[in-house]
Formats: structure tokens, sequence, C-alpha cells
């Protein structure tokens, strides 16, 4: 009968001969542990971000700034000022609907004379001592010539009223507010008036004193988009008008240089105008507008 073979026991192993089993998997333990709250901070971060982007999505912004003007020049740059002149002034008509004048624009010249300058004649603030007179030069300016049908460019139809004036004026006005708008490097505008008085008007805009109505819509300052005829500007219409243009409205003369060129005088109306016409002549703007 065989014996049955057994092992002797085995020996305990020293404590500091003990495989570090137990402390391995409690620092892995440990690790894990870590791990899970990292990405959960992660996820809760992340969480975070996506409900915020939700909500600026959903959330309305504010609202785009409206369109300074329903229309706009669009062509080559050179070309943008006669697509103003066109614009407005297809839209100014008399009474019985016919166009109340045609635009030009034009260079600063008078006949085949460059100007050399702008001299705007003021009355002194003080109503005593000089004229206070104020030079501007004409590289950044623009000119529009408002010409009617008539003979010397008069409106052969009705006859000169305040009234007509002050359309003349908002016309010229808007012409200004586009210009300054849409052709950044005009500072000034110099429009002439056709015939209608004794005296050659013209009126002239200054960027910086038009700002407010370049900052907002043009028609918070012309609400009428389709212009009114003469005797139906409305009240509210009226004294915008006035205010923005009464003082920009001169008499106009033109005075010759040693150097060939020409300087073009704006006398402000609370002047006195002159006895002579001496400068004037025969000197009128490009397509012979000669007075308002």
């Amino acid at each position: 009968m065989a014996e049955t073979v057994t092992e002797p026991p085995a020996e305990p192993v020293p404590a500091d001969e003990q495989p570090l089993v137990a402390p391995v998997r409690a620092h892995e333990r440990s690790y894990r542990a870590r791990f899970r709250l990292a990405f959960v901070a992660l996820g809760l971060v992340l969480g975070a971000a996506v409900a915020g982007f939700v909500v600026l999505v959903a959330k309305p912004g504010k609202p785009p700034e409206p369109d300074w003007s329903a229309w706009r020049p669009g062509g080559e740059a050179e070309n943008r000022a006669q697509e103003i002149a066109d614009h407005v002034a297809g839209g100014y008509r008399l009474a019985s609907g016919s166009q109340l004048v045609t635009v030009q624009a034009a260079s600063p010249r008078v006949q085949d004379i460059p100007l050399g300058a702008i001299a705007v004649r003021t009355p002194p603030a003080s109503g005593s001592g000089e004229v206070s007179v104020d030079v501007f030069p004409v590289e950044s300016t623009q000119v529009y010539i408002l010409c009617g049908l008539g003979q010397d460019c008069a409106i052969e139809e009705g006859t000169p009223s305040p009234a007509r004036l002050r359309l003349l004026r908002r016309e010229a006005l808007e012409l200004a507010l586009y210009t300054f708008r849409y052709l950044d490097e005009t500072e000034t505008v110099v429009a002439f008036l056709p015939p209608g008085s004794e005296d050659s008007w013209a009126l002239f805009f200054q960027r910086g004193k038009l700002a407010d109505a370049l900052d907002r819509p043009l028609r918070a300052t012309l609400p009428d988009e389709i212009p009114p005829p003469p005797e139906g500007i409305r009240p509210v219409e009226v004294e915008v008008i006035d205010r923005l243009t009464e003082l920009s409205l001169f008499r106009f003369s033109f005075q010759q240089l040693q150097d060939g060129t020409a300087v073009l005088v704006l006398d402000d109306l609370r002047l006195p105008p002159p006895e002579t016409e001496e400068s004037q002549g025969d000197e009128q703007p490009a397509d012979g507008t000669t007075t308002q």
C-alpha cells in the first residue's frame, strides 16, 4: 500500500519579506477615486459651459443697428456724388408733379477756373466790430448745382415763395446728409440754388455741424420719405429744416486771385448786401447758375 506523501508545512514568511500587494491595491483605489472625482468635475464644467452656450443662443441679443438709409450709392467712388444727386433730385416735385430741379455734382470751380478756397463772412458775435471771416480748403468740398428747367436754370413753373425756398433747402440738406454719410473724404458741401431772387444764394454745410443727424437714421431727421410739395411740408419738418439750414444759407460771389484761382465768398444773410456786384460779373458756377 503506497504511502501518502504530504508536503511539509510552509514556513512562515517574515513580515518584512511579505509582498506589498495590499498597499498597491489601496493606492490604485485611491487613484481611481481621484480620477472619478476629476471626471465628475470636468463633466460639471462641461455641462455648465454647454448650458451657458444654449442660454446665449436662445436669449435674443441686442438688435442690429438700423440702416442709416434705405438707399445708398453703390457705384464707383468717383461716381457716387452724382448717384446721390440723381437719387435725391428724383424725389422732389412741384405741386403739378414736375421735378423741382435737376442736380449736378461738380468739382469746386467756377466755369474753367478752379477754386482755391472758400471764405465765409459772418457778423461779429457781439454785434459790433469787424466781420468774421473763416477760410476753408476746397480739397474736401463737394459741390452740387440745383438747376431748374427754365432760362438760366430758373424754375419755370410757378413763382418764387418762402415755401418753395424751404423745399430747396430741404433738398440741399438731404444732399449734404447723404454725401457726408457715404463720401468719407468730404468735409464741406456747397449747394448752389437756382434763380429766384435778386441775390445769388447757396447753402454751405460742414460735416461737424450735422454730426447729430449723421448719427441717427435719415428718417429720424427727415421723416417724410417722399418729399412733399412746397406748400405741404409738415410742421415737424419745418422746424428741422429751418434749424439745420437757415444759418447755412449765404449770398455768394467770386473773387479771382492773382494766381489764377478763384475764391468763393459766402456772405451771411444777416450782413447787409453788397452795394455793387463787382466780384460777380459774368462768373457763374459750372452750369451757369447765378442766383437763388
